[in-house]
C-alpha cells in the first residue's frame, strides 16, 4: 500500500474560497445597510438598495444549503474516521436540505438533542432571507422649513371702485368687456355641482373661508373636518401662490360679509310693491356726480327688478341698501372734506375708515326683492330679504396637502382653524356694500349676469337651494301682504 496524495483540486480550492467570502460579503452588505439607519434617502437611490437586497435574499438559501450540505457531508466523514454509531451517520448524510432534514427526523424517528439541533440550524435558511427582506424600511418623517405664501388680500379696493361709471354703461372700451367677464366668473360659480359649493376650495383651486361662529372668542377654534357641516362665506375662495411639492401649514387674513336676515315678506298683489329707487345711484353726468350728494339713511337704493329705467329692461331679483357712506368722507384733492366736490370713486374700501375713531353707525341692511313670473294658477307676486349687513375679518389656519399620487401642481387646501383677526380694522358695520360706487355697479350689473328680463332663473334656483339649506332654529316665516 503506497502513501497517501494530497488531492488539490482546483474545484476543491474554489469551492473552499467561495465558502468563505461569500457569507463574508453578506456580512458587509449587512453592515453597509445597518449604517443608512436614520439617513434621508432618495426614492431612486431607496429602489436601487431594495433591488440588491432582494438579489441577496434570493441567493441566501443557495449559499446557505451549499455551505451546510458540505458541512454535513465533512461532519459524517469525520465522524466515520473517529468512530460513531450508524443511526447518527445516517442523521448527518440525510441533513444536506432543509426537505431531507425533516423527512429523516421522520423515517428514522430519531428525536434526539443532533435531529433537533440539525432542524434549527437548517430553519436558518428561510429565516435568513426573511431578514434580509425586512433590513431596510422607509418611513416619512415630517420637517419644518421655512417658505413664501402668497394670497389675495380681499380688503384691498374693489376693481368696480376703480372704473368710472360710463365704463361700466358700455361707452369705454373696457365696460363691456368687465362686466362680461364678472358674469361669467358669477354663472360658473352658481351654476357649479353641488359637490363643489361644498368643497374646500373652488372650481379654480382658490381656498373657501368658512363663516365663522359670531360669538367666537380670541382663541383659535378647530374646525369639523366634515365639509358637510360646513357653511362658506363664499362661493369663491381666497387665490394662494405657493410651492406644491410639500405639505403646508399657514395663516391668512381674510373678510366677507355676514347677513343676518330679519324678515321675509311675500306680496300677493297684482300691482307689485317697489321700495328701490331705480335712479338714485345714477350719476347725472356719467362721470363722477352723484343724483345726491347726501344718502339719507333708511331709503332704499338699488336698482328695482320691475322697472330698469336705465337698461329699459327687467330682471327677477334686485338688491338695495339703506345705508350708504357720506360724502363727508370724501378727501378732495388739497386734503379737505368738501361735500360739492364729492367723488365717489375715492371710496374703495372700508380700511378708509381705519384710523377713525368715536364712529358710531349701525349696520346697513340689504333688501333683496325676487321676482316670481304668473303660472297657470299663481299669479305674480314678489318675495322680499331683509338683512343686516355687517363686515366680518378672521384669520384662518389653512393647510395644503401633496401626495406622490397626484398630477405635479396639484394641492388640496382646507381651513382648519379660525380665530377673529388680531390686526386693526375698521367697524364691522362699514361694509363694502356701505361703499356708493362700489355697490352701484354690483347692484346693477349682477342681476344681468345671469339672463335678463324673466331668464334669470339660475340665480332664483341657487337662492331657493340656499332658502331650503337654512337651519330650522335660523328658519323665518314669511309675511303675506
Amino acid at each position: 500500500m503506497g502513501p497517501r496524495k494530497s488531492n488539490f483540486a482546483v474545484t476543491t480550492i474554489l469551492t473552499d474560497c467561495m465558502a468563505v467570502f461569500l457569507p463574508i460579503a453578506i456580512l458587509v452588505f449587512a453592515m453597509m445597510v445597518w449604517r443608512l439607519h436614520n439617513s434621508p434617502v432618495e426614492e431612486g437611490s431607496l429602489g436601487k438598495w431594495q433591488n440588491a437586497i432582494n438579489v441577496f435574499a434570493t441567493l441566501f438559501p443557495i449559499l446557505f444549503a451549499s455551505i451546510m450540505g458540505r458541512l454535513m457531508s465533512e461532519s459524517a466523514r469525520w465522524k466515520l474516521e473517529n468512530g460513531s454509531t450508524v443511526g447518527a451517520l445516517e442523521q448527518l448524510m440525510g441533513s444536506r436540505t432543509v426537505g431531507s432534514t425533516v423527512s429523516t427526523l421522520f423515517q428514522l424517528r430519531a428525536v434526539n438533542i443532533l435531529g433537533i439541533s440539525l432542524l434549527i440550524v437548517w430553519a436558518f435558511s428561510p429565516l435568513g432571507a426573511q431578514a434580509l427582506l425586512r433590513t431596510l424600511t422607509s418611513r416619512l418623517d415630517t420637517e419644518f422649513e421655512s417658505t413664501s405664501v402668497v394670497y389675495f388680500d380681499n380688503r384691498s379696493p374693489s376693481w368696480y371702485a376703480t372704473m368710472r361709471f360710463r365704463e361700466i354703461l358700455n361707452i369705454g372700451p373696457v365696460g363691456p368687456a368687465f362686466a362680461s367677464h364678472i358674469g361669467s366668473l358669477y354663472t360658473n360659480l352658481i351654476a357649479a355641482t353641488t359637490a363643489a359649493k361644498l368643497d374646500t376650495m373652488d372650481i379654480w383651486g382658490n381656498v373657501r373661508i368658512p363663516f365663522m361662529d359670531p360669538n367666537a372668542t380670541v382663541d383659535w377654534h378647530d374646525l369639523p373636518s366634515d365639509t358637510s357641516e360646513l357653511h362658506y362665506s363664499s362661493l369663491a375662495g381666497v387665490p394662494l401662490r405657493h410651492p406644491t411639492s410639500a405639505n403646508k401649514t399657514f395663516t391668512i387674513e381674510s373678510n366677507y360679509m355676514q347677513l343676518e336676515c330679519k324678515s321675509i315678506r311675500v306680496h300677493l298683489s297684482k300691482g307689485l310693491l317697489s321700495r328701490m329707487d331705480s335712479d338714485a345711484l345714477i350719476t347725472t353726468d356719467n362721470y363722477t356726480t352723484y343724483h345726491t350728494a347726501e344718502f339719507p339713511n333708511g331709503t332704499w337704493y338699488g336698482y328695482s327688478p320691475m322697472n330698469r329705467t336705465e337698461t329699459g329692461v327687467s330682471t327677477t331679483w334686485g338688491i338695495a341698501v339703506d345705508r350708504l357712506v357720506g360724502s363727508y368722507w370724501n378727501i378732495s384733492s388739497d386734503g379737505y372734506r368738501l361735500p360739492d366736490r364729492f367723488d365717489p370713486t375715492l371710496f374703495r374700501s372700508p380700511s378708509m375708515f381705519l384710523n377713525e375713531t368715536g364712529i358710531e353707525a349701525s349696520p346697513a341692511n340689504l333688501l333683496l326683492q325676487v321676482r316670481f313670473p304668473p303660472r297657470a294658477r299663481t299669479p305674480e307676486y314678489l318675495t322680499e330679504f331683509t338683512c343686516g349687513v355687517s363686515q366680518r375679518y378672521v384669520e384662518s389656519r389653512v393647510r395644503c396637502s401633496h401626495t406622490t399620487s397626484m398630477t405635479s401642481g396639484k394641492h388640496n387646501c382646507s381651513v382648519i382653524s379660525q380665530r377673529p383677526s388680531q390686526k386693526k380694522h375698521a367697524p364691522e358695520s362699514n361694509s363694502y356694500l356701505s361703499l356708493p360706487h362700489t355697490f352701484n355697479h354690483v347692484s346693477r350689473e349682477l342681476p344681468l349676469a345671469t339672463g335678463r328680463d324673466m331668464e334669470g332663473v339660475v340665480s332664483r334656483k341657487w337662492l331657493s337651494l340656499i332658502r331650503s339649506t337654512i337651519a330650522p332654529s335660523h328658519a323665518l316665516t314669511p309675511e303675506v301682504s
